[in-house]
């Protein structure tokens, strides 16, 4: 029978002491190892660049890159609508084209309605006649007897510019009935106007 050394009383109370005391150690082993190895918290852990962070960022710049490319190709676009064109002949060379003629002086008058200049050609009294009584009503209209009366004796230029005047919102509706009267009392020495009241005779 196995005897315990001498000088011990209680042998299973040394030895259970003794389990107890290398099972502590074991377990203070343990937590340090595991210390050492493992960070205390998600925040001390360097997960290295986000994938889903890096992919979101690759996308926006890919955007940013074909945004650009957009606006270049329009840029071009642009700059070769606008710029002149230019002649080659056979060989691929450069040919200097005469610029166009400038437009003609009006030979006609200019009249100024409303602080706006308009070239007319004054009507004939037969041209003023047909407008007053054929001009204006329904089958007037149809045949557009005013359109052509206006093309008679106002430029082309001037039309074109009445169109952008009255697209831009500067002309008032006063405008077109006054540019009838300059034109329908050309020559005639008739005001277009009200005339000024007359001082009251004592």
């Amino acid at each position: 029978m196995f005897e315990p050394p001498e000088g011990t009383t209680d042998f299973d109370t040394d030895a259970a002491a003794a389990e107890h005391a290398m099972e502590y150690r074991a377990s203070e082993s343990a937590a340090a190892a595991a210390s050492a190895v493992t960070p205390t918290s998600d925040a001390d852990v360097d997960w290295g660049p986000d994938p889903v962070e890096e992919n979101i960022e690759s996308l926006e710049m890919q955007e940013l890159r074909l945004e650009e490319m957009r606006l270049k190709a329009k840029r071009t676009a642009l700059e070769r609508r606008q710029a002149t064109p230019q002649v080659i002949d056979s060989t691929g060379s450069a040919v200097d084209t005469p610029a166009p003629p400038a437009a003609p002086a009006w030979s006609g008058k200019v009249i100024t309605v409303h602080d706006k200049e308009i070239q007319v050609v004054q009507p004939s009294a037969a041209a003023i006649k047909y407008l007053s009584i054929f001009g204006f009503g329904e089958a007037g209209a149809a045949r557009g007897d005013f359109q052509d009366f206006m093309n008679r004796h106002v430029s082309a230029k001037s039309i074109a510019d009445i169109r952008g005047w009255t697209w831009d919102g500067e002309l008032s509706e006063a405008f077109y009935n006054d540019l009838i009267k300059e034109l329908v009392t050309m020559g005639s020495g008739r005001p277009t106007g009200p005339s000024s009241p007359s001082p009251r005779s004592r």
